[in-house]
């Protein structure tokens, strides 16, 4: 009767313990993706911010770190999804005002959902 009470015991900690486990790789891994990707060639010198705002409408504000792009074209920023963006397909560590761009170069917009 011991024996039975104790594999019973033991083997619901076993499942509610590899249950936990499940939902703390779940939520470990996110998948990006992007909804929305905008992609421009730059022609000349100039920012990202500059070149973006030539083809674009852009909604932004000033933060101590530089320009924080709000939206574009009218598809805003959620707490479900928002704009970066990446030149020669790497994400960019800087503010859009703040990245030279050289001739050339690929930028691209995601509106990445998270």
């Amino acid at each position: 009767m011991m024996l039975r009470l104790f594999l019973t015991v033991s083997i619901c900690y076993l499942l509610i313990a590899c249950s936990a486990q499940d939902k703390k790789a779940d939520k470990k891994t996110v998948a990006v993706t992007d909804s929305i990707t905008i992609e421009l060639t730059a022609e000349e010198a100039e920012t990202v911010l500059e070149l973006l705002q030539r083809e674009h409408t852009v909604d932004s504000r000033s933060s101590s770190m530089g320009l924080f792009v709000k939206g574009i074209d009218s598809i805003v920023n959620s707490s479900s999804a928002f704009w970066v963006y990446s030149v020669n397909d790497s994400m960019a560590k800087i503010a859009c005002d703040k990245y030279m761009l050289s001739p050339g170069d690929k930028l691209k917009w995601h509106f990445r959902k998270m």
